[in-house]
């Protein structure tokens, strides 16, 4: 990631400045470096400019005075756009929504969105834009938890309370429903021991992402940022995943869109975000294609090992494994009267990339690509039996040897610059934009 050599520097106000201002620059949190995350609004919209290149100099004095009634009330419908009431409270909410503002998630980053299944010749679906292709149509009732949301990084955007008061994520429309509406959480990477930076061009530098000081150091003297996880640690995420799940289980439902782009790596923890919340034993009423189990694309009952199937993909990502096997074609339904079809390894194998296998001893290797061979398995009875057992078997074979390799994870969101004043004195700090 190249830091940003911007002009004018940035200054960052208050939240009332999103009503008074067409454009404004806000605070909404901390970026996963620890570093300012700004939102910065631009609303503003001028004509003038355009009308006097057409007119081919200045205009008379009656022109000019409809020029700046005219771009008065731009400036003043400017200042309204995105701001609407929430059940009493006055926020903004961006056009854009969630995914396009804040990209790929740090999991996403760091395994990437794209399925080991899914080869360059199939249809992929890029983290930002969720799942899912629809199955047979269902009448799932109007429950948050049951019903279908297709697409829900693409519906859904960030509301900021012009007074104090959490950062939210509300869907789009004027009809929101209160049971939908829920803080933004923020990505963190600072509590993983191994989470590090690297600066280079200029000062070339590297040390723990933990360490502040350090690392704005290497900020102010490099031209470029990136980060990196060890690789023990990215399992130990996905096992946090993993037990993320328990609640969910057991009230009975399965996630059912499971994939690095439906989980964030928190202070606190993994955890897996946008469940379908499919009831156990019940049909899925979509899918995302690479990462959905079989039984889920075959429009069969899910269980709660149909999401170890994707836990199991991301260990695949991890390793660099490939997956493969005898692939055989099924014909789903897709809908009244229509089907669709799909390929699916029905007999698979795993082979892990030999350099990230390099460092493990011989015997425990076999156990990682066993254990992932395990959790792709076609038949759900077959794979370990819930979540809670795939995070246990992780952490054995971490205690048995470490992973020694380190994953690369492309900083941000949005764009890294060196002079965002959020207190005075320029500082560095990431931005995120949201033009209308």
């Amino acid at each position: 990631m190249a830091i940003a050599e911007e002009g004018a520097p940035l200054h960052v106000g208050p939240r009332q400045d999103l009503a008074a201002r067409a454009d404004a620059a806000v605070m909404i949190g901390e970026a996963p470096d620890g570093l300012p995350l700004v939102l910065e609004v631009e609303r503003a919209r001028r004509v003038g400019d355009a009308v006097r290149a057409v007119l081919g100099g200045a205009p008379d004095k009656q022109v000019a005075e409809a020029l700046e009634a005219l771009e008065g009330a731009i400036a003043a419908a400017a200042r309204r756009a995105g701001l609407f009431d929430l059940g009493g409270t006055p926020v903004y909410r961006t056009g854009a929504p969630v995914g396009a503002l804040f990209g790929e998630t740090m999991l996403a980053r760091i395994l990437g969105g794209h399925s080991p299944l899914l080869m360059d010749t199939q249809p992929t679906v890029g983290a930002a834009a969720s799942s899912s292709l629809p199955l047979a149509r269902r009448d799932l009732g109007r429950s948050p938890v049951t019903r279908m949301r297709i697409g829900v990084a693409a519906q859904r955007h960030v509301a900021v309370p012009l007074a104090n008061g959490p950062v939210l994520l509300v869907e789009d429309g004027e009809a929101i429903e209160p049971e939908t509406i829920e803080p933004l959480r923020l990505e963190d990477l600072r509590p993983l021991p191994t989470a590090r930076f690297v600066g280079r061009g200029g000062l070339d530098s590297d040390g723990p992402l933990a360490d502040g000081d350090a690392y704005r150091a290497a900020l102010a003297g490099s031209a470029q940022v990136g980060w990196g996880v060890g690789a023990a640690d990215v399992a130990h995420l996905i096992a946090e995943i993993a037990r993320s799940l328990t609640p969910l289980h057991e009230e009975g439902r399965v996630h059912g869109d499971l994939k690095p782009a439906n989980a964030l790596v928190t202070g606190q923890g993994a955890v897996a975000i946008d469940p379908l919340g499919v009831a156990i034993g019940d049909v899925a009423p979509g899918i995302t294609p690479g990462w959905a189990a079989p039984e889920q694309l075959l429009a069969r009952a899910l269980v709660p090992s149909t999401d170890v199937y994707p836990l199991g993909l991301m260990l695949a990502r991890l390793f660099g494994a490939v997956v493969c096997g005898e692939e055989r074609s099924f014909v789903v339904p897709a809908g009244p009267g229509q089907g669709r079809r799909v390929r699916l390894l029905a007999d698979h194998d795993v082979y892990l990339d030999p350099d990230r296998a390099a460092d493990l001893p011989m015997p425990l290797a076999a156990a990682w690509q066993d254990f992932i061979r395990q959790c792709l398995e076609f038949d759900p009875d077959d794979r370990p039996a819930s979540a809670t057992h795939f995070a246990d078997r992780i952490d054995e074979l971490l205690d048995a040897a470490p992973l020694a390799y380190e994953m690369p994870c492309p900083a941000g969101p949005g764009v890294l610059r060196r002079d965002v004043h959020v207190a005075g004195d320029p500082a560095p700090g990431w931005v995120v934009r949201d033009t209308r």
